[in-house]
């Protein structure tokens, strides 16, 4: 079961995902009505309810009810009085099991969620309800995510609470920092993850990487022993660090106004990344339909800038007539009168230069093929973030970003365009979720042991899941 607050979200999960049951609600409404489902079956003394039969039962179709049968369709507008509760139904029944999907305590494997952290304010809700939620049901395993501004403001405060909290609920716990780039991507993204188990079960480990990656970012002391990674000094052998060429040079180029939804490959697979990210579902061919490659249509003033770049490494507003760099940071050419646009507003716009007090090279800033991303966002302005395609005048499309964070091509996705920016965004990266899987897996079998990290396949993470069944074969 998937519950999310966002619309569009639900709308791609439910298209990509269509055996799983999703919610569009807020979790505080689902807990809501996990706590009242559980009310109105003890209130009636149904502890675990049956779901009844498909069929209507009309009351008057009793052995001598004599012709009342054939009337039971014509019943609009009239009140009935309830002689007897026979059980409770939830509505939204599974067409397949028949059963309402909604759980009761103990009933549940595995809670994984990702409760939005935006500071400090209103003693963040999100993150208490998900803990209220993990109370409630009691599941055998917890998997949290998070930025890791939770381990940053407040001297960890959130991270902290985060770890007391799951503690308190009697769970064994574990905290790691995990880097998406050091699974196979072209980003960094180094996110938190907390596992919590019950004392009857195994503590999932981490997944050890796999590859090699460009560092970005500063940890908090006090955690770094907390980031997943091999021991200093411990010899292993990494795949080497994948960049931004690997991941979309074989996607066809587009414009700005580009609103297609679909289009076709131009190219074939150029690297193995990219041969691995358009196979089908299934896994055995390669996917015949591009999806989502369209960017965030800039404005007028916007491209202006965008096309005045330069296409070369390094490049961003500073590179643009009227600007002098002195050291760092930026300042205004005296020699040069300042240039506008036709809008009436400043070719290089007063927030580019104070962005960072000046010294920030982020501000309308291409990308290069031999570069790595910091992290996908969930915004594609190319403002105060670089994300400018290398060659081509406009920012990297929903399916450059999707690929960054190891969406397959055959991963579709509704809503607006920003809409699907944010869904890219706010996810966590593909091959660190089946990283963890597999350790949650080995954990539940009983296979893992009392260590923290364990080893990934070889060739992870571009190898396809098998059976069960074939694996024993």
């Amino acid at each position: 079961m998937l519950v999310d607050l966002n619309k569009d979200a639900c709308e791609s999960l439910k298209w990509n995902h269509p055996e799983t049951e999703v919610r569009n609600e807020s979790a505080d409404d689902f807990l809501a009505l996990l706590k009242e489902w559980k009310r109105l079956c003890d209130s009636f003394s149904v502890s675990k309810p049956e779901v009844l039969e498909k069929q209507a039962v009309n009351p008057s179709c009793t052995e001598d009810g004599g012709n009342d049968c054939e009337e039971e369709g014509d019943t609009e507008g009239k009140v009935f009085e309830v002689e007897k509760i026979l059980s409770i139904r939830y509505s939204d029944l599974d067409p397949d099991t028949g059963r309402s999907g909604l759980h009761f305590k103990g009933d549940v494997d595995v809670i994984c969620g990702g409760p939005p952290c935006q500071g400090m304010s209103g003693f963040n809700r999100q993150l208490k309800v998900y803990m209220e939620i993990v109370e409630y049901l009691k599941p055998k395993y917890v998997l949290m995510e998070n930025v890791v501004d939770i381990v940053k403001f407040a001297e960890g405060y959130l991270g902290r609470y985060s770890l007391a909290q799951l503690i308190h609920l009697n769970y064994q716990v574990r905290m790691g920092m995990l880097a998406a780039g050091a699974y196979g991507l072209t980003q960094f993204r180094m996110r938190v993850f907390l596992w919590g188990a019950r004392p009857t079960e195994k503590l999932p480990p981490y997944p050890l990487p796999t590859h090699d990656v460009v560092v970005r970012g500063v940890i908090p002391r006090e955690f770094e022993k907390n980031t997943v990674a091999y021991n200093e000094g411990q010899q292993v052998e990494l795949e080497k660090k994948l960049f931004l060429e690997d991941a979309i040079s074989d996607l066809p180029a587009v414009e700005n106004n580009e609103h297609r939804d679909e289009m076709d490959y131009v190219k074939h697979p150029q690297t193995e990344f990219q041969r691995f990210i358009r196979l089908t579902k299934q896994g055995g061919n390669l996917f015949i339909f591009l999806y989502d490659h369209r960017p965030l249509e800039l404005n007028n003033d916007d491209y202006k800038r965008v096309c005045l770049v330069p296409k070369r490494k390094g490049a961003n507003f500073r590179n643009v007539k009227g600007v002098l760099v002195r050291g760092r940071k930026v300042d205004w050419d005296p020699n040069i009168k300042r240039v506008y646009l036709k809008s009436g507003k400043p070719l290089v716009p007063n927030y580019a230069m104070s962005f960072v007090k000046g010294s920030s090279t982020k501000p309308f800033a291409r990308l290069w093929w031999d570069e790595t991303v910091p992290t996908v966002v969930t915004r594609a302005e190319p403002h105060n973030q670089a994300i400018m395609h290398p060659e081509q005048d406009r920012v990297l499309t929903v399916r450059e970003n999707a690929r960054l964070q190891g969406f397959p091509d055959y991963y579709k996705l509704f809503g607006d365009i920003k809409e699907r920016y944010i869904q890219v965004g706010n996810a966590v990266a593909v091959p660190v979720a089946r990283a963890l899987g597999y350790a949650l897996g080995l954990a539940y079998q009983g296979r893992a042991g009392d260590e923290p990290y364990t080893k990934l396949p070889h060739g992870f993470p571009n190898i396809i899941a098998k059976d069960s069944c074939e694996d024993d074969s």
